[in-house]
């Protein structure tokens, strides 16, 4: 307990004593200065949680527009948002003030996007990324398709390229067209020629060929299957020389020939496997 001392009669008397107990004064309280350091106290707070407040919403909004602009950026490449992500960052465009807007980047960008299926999209992106020259063709077919279905305002979104490389034809592949397709014009009946397995052996270099081996079904004039391996000597410019001299000495000499054949055999070239599947695409397109 502090001791004060009377303004009246100068005892000393307890802090707590509301009269003087020497003369009866009475005594008040400094009531004054405790409610200014409370106020004071009152104000801080606010001062300090408005601060706060300020801080977290600023730093709220900045990473919103960088989300933005990154998103922006990723978009220039190609890379497009799934769809919770493009309606995310939608919604936060949206919360922006005008002034935070000028902030971000190419909007149009984003804008652009509005009612196309990315999901869809991602997801064809997706499959062309995966595939590769391995791929089985009519897997790569199917999927050029399923882009070629599409919008064109949705085609631009999709990069296709790397379909367009697979669905192309390697030298090796032209050399092997070139002999299936002089296989099927010398046949009677030619819808039902069927490429079963086509080997080349690129002997450019010696012998200025591509011996083609290719294995055949189909149906002969007699309406018997027929299964059947021939081979041929295909040029640099993707023509059979002896091809046109079938056309006058006969078609059976040209199949049963065994002069392309006995050059494979003694090609040690190694042996490249054409995937019959792309070799019958474009004998029927």
């Amino acid at each position: 307990m502090a001791m004060i001392k009377c303004p009246e009669c100068g005892k000393e008397i307890s802090d707590h004593a509301k009269v003087c107990p020497e003369c009866g004064f009475a005594i008040k309280k400094k009531r004054g200065k405790v409610i200014l350091i409370v106020a004071i106290a009152i104000i801080v707070l606010v001062i300090v949680s408005t601060a706060i407040v300020f801080i977290y919403r600023n730093k709220e909004k900045q990473e919103k527009i960088t989300s933005i602009n990154e998103v922006i950026q990723e978009i220039g490449k190609g890379n497009l948002p799934s769809q919770d992500a493009y309606n995310q960052i939608i919604s936060d465009y949206n919360s922006l003030s005008d002034t935070d807007k000028t902030e971000i980047g190419n909007w149009k960008v984003v804008s652009n996007l509005k009612g196309i299926d990315l999901e869809k999209v991602n997801k064809i992106s997706e499959k062309i990324n995966k595939i590769s020259d391995s791929s089985p063709f009519n897997e790569i077919v199917e999927l050029k398709e399923e882009v070629d279905l599409l919008d064109s305002n949705v085609q631009q979104y999709i990069d296709s390229s790397k379909l367009e490389n697979l669905m192309k034809l390697t030298d090796i592949e032209e050399a092997a067209l070139a002999a299936c397709k002089n296989i099927k014009s010398v046949m009677k009946n030619q819808d039902s020629f069927e490429v079963q397995k086509v080997t080349v052996k690129n002997d450019l270099d010696k012998k200025n060929f591509y011996w083609v081996l290719v294995e055949y079904s189909g149906t002969n004039s007699f309406g018997g299957t027929l299964d059947k391996t021939s081979c041929f000597g295909i040029t640099s410019d993707f023509e059979d020389p002896f091809f046109g001299l079938a056309q006058i000495t006969g078609y059976t000499d040209y199949l049963d020939s065994t002069t392309s054949y006995n050059e494979y055999t003694k090609c040690t070239k190694k042996e490249e496997i054409v995937d019959p599947d792309k070799i019958t695409y474009y004998l029927n397109n």
